[in-house]
């Protein structure tokens, strides 16, 4: 894959204490530190600096100090004046923020100073009274993005303070995986370990929302079972602290002195060698967004015990990679610690499973790309709002509407009797018309990709058979194109139904359908996925734009631009963009992109199982039995005139001898792939004509200067043709369109013809 063009961006990142390395500030610290080694400008700004705030100056970061304690009042207007004044002079690309009065700050600087703000959510809200709340469900509107660090923590943010959906993403904490030496080891002694002993650590400062508290009931609960069992509570204790004496009366009273240890804080060279010294790893939250303490206990190797709430279950597996217990119970959490003492061999298991986990889902380098995918998103979405690209965004909006232009058409020409009186016309004076209607797929995933053309629902295609059958004659392919051989004039239009690729409900869908109405229709079939079980290209590509996460598409490698995946109609024209690009290359280079493309979107090639959608050589000839004509429609679905003349030649016959010998019957018809014939007709005809076919048809090429038999014209049949916008069937859209009036109306004139599709933000 060759290098991709995104520019690097300078980026500010704001939180409100950066003194000592708590979860939050270690997850900043990461990302800063791989985003400038990706070559981004980062400026790191705190409102009180600290330890951690000398650390990174002397790792080469800016590093700004505000010296602010509270943003409310003249130091805070004058910090926020002194950041709107570096933001313009350093032309900061995007702002990232975390916590509360970051955020209150970045808005502020989103609107004076004009750059994308995103901010970072990282707990439930637990900390947040009623008029935090309330200021949350005004400000969230001037956020270009917000990350979350759980689905959990998402979902609150969505009901509590009223974010829109789309614009919530959630990136899961990153951890750096430990020395697999050390995730396999008991580790030494440098923490007085006692020998033979059964170690359980809690990784959290001792604060009321952690929980300590249950843990040292959980404790005292354990040790008749196993009194060898050393509890160790790793984090701040600060001395006075009303909730840490109140733990440690709690430890005096259960009589487990001798059993918990609140050791202090750990410095953070100690983390890795401890944790491979411990049995078992416990989080006792109350309310957790995701983790850190979890996900380095399970990159060592170590079995987690953890309370239910937040994040932890997206992160805990429970009987897989530890257990998960109701918060507050300490009966459960200890018969759970109790169940990995009792059994080392599970312990080691689950420890196992967690560490796979952890590598695979939860790497640092994912989070950044996370993270740097929609600093690019927001970067590129506010630049794209200035100058000419404003009058694009407007023309799109105005095109938006001609749907329901041709909606409203439709129905005053059904309404005042236009359509019947053109209808009579033809019949009166004999200038009916033979049309051969060519569809794609019709299955349940249409409901959920309500932009594409080649998928139609069930339901609507039914109504459509019952429009179609009780106003014209519906006949075989054969019989239409007999009709067009002859040129005769018809009193009444006559349809033919074909259906294009290899698709599985062409048997759960229309062939009941057209069975019981005795509707006969034709099935072009592409024989490669039948032999293979792979679906076409364009089903995968539509797979891997549907599911990334990436907001923004890089296609620059190809020449073809970069991407905002903001909404259906960008993801589909994303999809017909790189479909267009296949149609001049090989199947090799075809499938190479399409490799590369799954790695960039990091969506496996066969995600969702796209193989359910696939027919099988079984159901081809089920519907053969069935009466169903089947034609050839090539092997691997190419575009065949950019192809060399033997390749070509090879496409062709192998397609027509596939199906010949698999169904026992001649094929006659072919399908041009792409549905069209393109440079150099008379060679690919010819080549068709070679092969043994009788017919072979294109799609919207407009033959209709006499009748050509291997340049037969079908007309492609989208849901536009029959659905409003709000996918609702339309019977006076519908028609019109089969009338013949549609092409008057719809496509003659310019302010109702299709809009342009989405073009790149950058080429």
């Amino acid at each position: 894959m060759r290098e991709a063009r995104l520019v690097p961006l300078h980026v500010m990142l704001l939180v409100d204490l950066l003194g000592v390395m708590g979860g939050a500030e270690r997850q900043l610290y990461l990302l800063a530190r791989e985003l400038k080694r990706r070559g981004h400008r980062i400026t790191v700004c705190c409102l009180k600096g600290g330890d951690l705030a000398g650390k990174m100056s002397r790792e080469g970061f800016h590093v700004i100090e505000l010296g602010v304690t509270r943003i409310y009042g003249l130091k805070g207007l004058k910090a926020l004046f002194r950041l709107v004044r570096f933001v313009h002079a350093e032309k900061v690309d995007a702002l990232i923020t975390y916590h509360e009065s970051s955020d209150y700050l970045g808005v502020c600087l989103a609107l004076l100073g004009r750059v994308p703000v995103v901010s970072s959510r990282r707990d439930m809200g637990f900390k947040l009274k009623s008029r935090h709340v309330w200021i949350y469900r005004l400000i969230n509107l001037w956020f270009d993005h917000v990350i979350t660090v759980s689905d959990a923590v998402r979902r609150k943010m969505i009901e509590q303070q009223w974010l829109r959906p789309r614009h919530v993403t959630v990136v899961p904490n990153g951890v750096e995986p430990l020395p697999a030496d050390l995730s396999s080891q008991r580790g030494d002694t440098a923490f007085h370990l006692e020998p033979g002993s059964l170690n359980v650590c809690n990784l959290a400062n001792i604060r009321p929302i952690k929980g300590q508290m249950e843990l040292v009931e959980s404790a005292a609960i354990v040790r008749r079972h196993f009194p060898n069992v050393r509890f160790y509570l790793v984090g701040k204790n600060a001395s006075g602290d009303p909730y840490c004496e109140a733990v440690k009366r709690r430890v005096r009273d259960t009589g487990a002195e001798g059993v918990v240890k609140l050791t202090g804080e750990l410095p953070r060279s100690d983390v890795p060698s401890f944790l491979a010294a411990m049995d078992v790893c416990v989080c006792s939250s109350l309310s957790e967004g995701m983790s850190n303490a979890i996900l380095e206990a399970m990159s060592a190797g170590k079995p987690v015990v953890a309370t239910a709430v937040g994040g932890n279950p997206e992160l805990v597996e429970d009987g897989t990679t530890g257990y998960l217990v109701p918060p507050g119970d300490a009966d459960a959490m200890a018969d759970a610690l109790g169940k990995l003492l009792a059994d080392p061999e599970e312990a080691r298991r689950m420890g196992a499973c967690g560490r796979a986990r952890v590598e695979r889902e939860f790497g640092i380098a994912k989070m950044v790309d996370h993270y740097e995918d929609i600093l690019q998103y927001v970067h590129l979405k506010r630049s794209a709002w200035k100058g000419a690209i404003l009058k694009k965004r407007l023309a799109r909006a105005l095109a938006a509407g001609r749907p329901w232009v041709r909606v409203v058409v439709a129905f005053v020409v059904h309404r005042i009797g236009l359509e019947f009186a053109y209808r009579w016309v033809k019949r009166t004076f004999g200038l009916g018309h033979v049309g051969i209607l060519c569809l794609h797929d019709v299955s349940e995933r249409a409901y959920s990709r309500p932009g594409y053309a080649v998928y139609m629902p069930p339901e609507p295609f039914v109504r459509f058979l019952e429009f179609l059958d009780g106003r014209y004659r519906i006949v075989s392919l054969e019989e239409a194109t007999r009709l067009l051989q002859e040129g005769r004039r018809l009193r009444e239009d006559v349809f033919a139904l074909t259906f294009d690729d290899c698709y599985k409900g062409w048997v759960n869908h229309v062939l009941p359908e057209c069975q019981r109405r005795g509707i006969p229709y034709t099935v072009f079939v592409t024989t490669g996925p039948l032999a293979s079980g792979e679906p076409l290209a364009y089903d995968i590509l539509v797979e891997l734009a549907e599911k990334t996460w990436r907001r923004v598409a890089d296609l620059s490698p190809w020449g073809l631009g970069i991407f905002l995946r903001e909404s259906e109609d960008d993801i589909q024209s994303l999809v017909e963009t790189v479909n267009g690009y296949f149609k001049g290359k090989t199947k090799g280079e075809r499938d190479r992109m399409l490799a590369d493309l799954s790695a960039y979107f990091d969506v496996p090639l066969d995600s969702g199982d796209p193989k359910q959608w696939v027919l099988t050589w079984e159901d081809a000839r089920k519907m053969r039995r069935h009466g169903v004509t089947v034609g050839a429609h090539s092997v691997h679905h190419m575009c065949l005139p950019v192809m060399e003349t033997s390749e070509c030649t090879r496409e062709v016959r192998e397609s027509k001898r596939m199906l010949e010998e698999e169904l026992g019957t001649t094929v006659r018809f072919f399908a041009y792939p792409y549905g069209l014939v393109g440079p150099r007709p008379e060679r690919l005809t010819g080549i068709v004509a070679e092969a043994g076919y009788v017919n072979a048809f294109t799609l919207n090429a407009g033959n209709s200067d006499g009748f050509r038999p291997f340049e037969v014209d079908r007309r492609g049949v989208s849901r536009g043709m029959f659905l409003a916008p709000n996918g609702k069937f339309h019977t006076s859209l519908l028609a019109t369109e089969l009338s013949g009036l549609g092409d008057i109306l719809f496509r003659k004139f310019f302010f109702l013809k299709k809009a342009p599709g989405n073009t790149p933000y950058s080429s």
